[in-house]
């Protein structure tokens, strides 16, 4: 009867791409996957190529958010990440060799239509869109990044390993897992690896936190320039917001 057993699993085995093979190892056989790997320190830095824009007084108009443009599509933003530290796995030792994640470019999303009464807005010049509203970040932050990051490759003690974004990131604002910051929650699973320690986990997560800001006249708070910018209670010059970090003291992964 085991003998029986064991060449249906390797019938099923070899039905399966010789990747995935590889990838799945004995442990992904399991039905619950228990050793899920737990990575802290996780940081990066953000570079925003649309920034965030407030300008003070602009045409005679006070406390103006965002750009007017003709584009339709912002720019792109990249992510350089930190090295990192993680435990767990089959081994439940610590994993601390090379721990890394793939550096990402964020793909550009739409830009914001101006309202036909916003006195920037111009048919005839097609000036119809704006960028850098800091309003944009809160209203729809999660889903332009659901639509732009599906995949993150991430390098732990020498192997790699896939994070596959599922479902709607969850917009976190100075509350626990990014206290004082705005971050998000990025849901997924594992859906690829290189290495028996890796199981394929449905109930993988990001915890991604945003820290300091770059810029000018920005206050180092990303959080508080954001809240500032979209008012009721406005920064006394203008402020551009060319970037921020993810910080590494809340930053975390559970793989």
């Amino acid at each position: 009867m085991r003998r029986k057993r064991k060449i249906i699993i390797g019938l099923a085995a070899l039905a399966l791409p010789l990747g995935a093979v590889s990838a799945l190892g004995t442990p992904a056989f399991a039905k619950t996957p228990t050793n899920s790997i737990v990575c802290t320190g996780f940081g990066a830095t953000i570079t925003f190529h649309s920034p965030y824009v407030y300008t003070k007084t602009l045409d005679g108009h006070s406390n103006v958010q965002g750009v007017a443009t003709t584009a339709k599509l912002g720019g792109t933003t990249s992510v350089v990440g930190n090295p990192f530290s993680c435990s767990g796995g089959t081994s439940g030792s610590s994993l601390t060799t090379n721990n890394t994640f793939t550096n990402l470019t964020i793909a550009a999303s739409k830009n914001s239509k101006l309202s036909h009464t916003d006195f920037r807005y111009n048919k005839t010049t097609k000036v119809k869109y704006v960028y850098g509203e800091a309003a944009s970040f809160f209203s729809s932050g999660a889903k332009s990044l659901k639509k732009s990051l599906k995949n993150i490759t991430f390098h732990i003690n020498g192997h790699t390993t896939g994070f596959k974004q599922s479902g709607t990131p969850t917009l976190v604002t100075g509350n626990n897992p990014c206290p004082g910051e705005v971050g998000y929650i990025i849901h997924g699973k594992v859906n690829s690896g290189s290495h028996g320690d890796y199981y394929y986990d449905k109930t993988a997560a990001l915890d991604v936190c945003l820290g300091t800001d770059t810029g000018t006249n920005v206050s180092h708070n990303f959080l508080a320039d954001l809240l500032a910018m979209k008012g009721p209670h406005y920064p006394a010059t203008d402020v551009t917001i060319t970037g921020a970090t993810i910080d590494p003291a809340h930053g975390s992964a559970t793989l």
